[in-house]
Formats: structure tokens, sequence, C-alpha cells
């Protein structure tokens, strides 16, 4: 509804990132915390698995709430953070750089909350595949091969992603041998136009699907 309003969307990139500071400091511990110690012990509350977070952040801000939530999250360990592309021509993004704008927003965000160099951040492939035999070589990729193929840790591997499925598929292509050692969790939905009203230019096909329908097709079929 709002990717054809700049004004709006500047509104809501504001809006997120003020939420994202409130949260910092509403969960952060104050001096006398601080002294008193963590508010769960290690014991408590220990890493249950490895994440590697990938989504869209240059486009609808749900991906930077979601983002703040996995950081303030000590159950999970961050192994590292992606920005992705969007459909290409999108209202939040109409340049050809929308992965690389992810990854400024990701730093922004990171830097907002005092957590500047707590995380690896990677920059994906600005562009869909262009076949389902050639994977588009990125950071990202590589980082997600190189986490996946470790063998000193025995904490599960999961892949979050809010949006496109390229840098996945990407690293697949270029080490099958992944497949069996981590597991995805994609989100996606169409609109429900009895609900409300689509946005401009809306389609049947699922938004994250329609980014790259070929690194869909190789994560479900190979």
């Amino acid at each position: 509804m709002f990717a054809n309003n700049p004004a709006m969307i500047k509104n809501i990139h504001v809006i997120t990132l003020l939420f994202c500071f409130f949260s910092t400091h509403l969960f952060a511990q104050t001096p006398i915390q601080k002294k008193a110690g963590p508010l769960f012990s290690g014991d408590e509350v220990k890493p249950r698995l490895r994440v590697i977070i990938d989504n869209d952040f240059g486009g609808d801000p749900d991906g930077l709430l979601q983002l703040v939530h996995h950081l303030l999250s000590p159950s999970v360990e961050i192994r590292g953070i992606i920005g992705s592309h969007l459909k290409p021509g999108d209202g939040f993004d109409t340049s050809k750089l929308t992965a690389t704008h992810a990854r400024q927003k990701i730093q922004e965000v990171l830097s907002i909350m005092n957590l500047k160099k707590t995380f690896p951040v990677y920059e994906g492939s600005n562009n869909a595949l262009i076949d389902k035999d050639t994977p588009q070589k990125s950071a990202a990729a590589n980082a997600i091969i190189k986490e996946a193929m470790r063998d000193d840790t025995k904490l599960p591997l999961y892949i979050v992603c809010g949006a496109g499925l390229t840098d996945l598929a990407s690293a697949f292509l270029l080490e099958p041998g992944i497949a069996g050692r981590l597991t995805l969790v994609w989100i996606g939905g169409p609109e429900y136009t009895d609900i409300a009203l689509p946005p401009p230019g809306y389609s049947s096909l699922e938004y994250n699907l329609g980014i790259d329908i070929n690194a869909a097709q190789i994560i479900f079929n190979k």
C-alpha cells in the first residue's frame, strides 16, 4: 500500500529504527543490573541453535523488526546476517543495488543497538539466478557454505529467510553438501484481497517466491 509513496516509506523506516532504539534501552541492563549480574545465568539460557538471518531489509520494514527480535534473543547464536535483494523495480527500492542497501540497513540497526561489530554482516547477490544451474557468487553464499560445513559444533544450523532464496540456492549450487547440514525456515504468503486492499501492482504469485523463482525451484526440487 505504501510502495509508491517515498515519504511514507521513509517515515516507516524512521519509526522502525526508533523501535529498535527503544527496544535496546528497554532490554539493556541498567548500571544496577550490571552490578547484580545478568538477568539469566549462563546455565538457564544458552543458545540452542545457530542462525543465519537472510532478509530483504531494504524493503518492507517488517524484516527490521524480525532482526531486532533475533538480536535480543539469548537462545540463538547468530552466525551471520545477510541483506538480500528485492524484485526489480520494487517500490521500496527501485535501484539495482537492493542487496547493498539491505546490508546498509542491517548495519544501521546494529549501530543504533550498540552492536556494530558484534555480528558478521554479508551482502547477498543484487540479482536473481539466471537459470537453475548457475549460482550468483557472493559473500553471503560463501558464508552459508562455511557455516554449514563446520564440524566443531553440535548446535543445529537454521537459515531463516524472509525474502527470496537466491543466496541459499547459490550456496547449494556451489556446495551441494550443505543440503543435509541445515534447516531452512522460509516465510511468505499471498495477498488476501478479502481482508484488505492489496498494494498497487500486486500479483497472485507469492511475493517472496516471485523474487527468485529459479532459486525456490532449486531448493524444493533438487
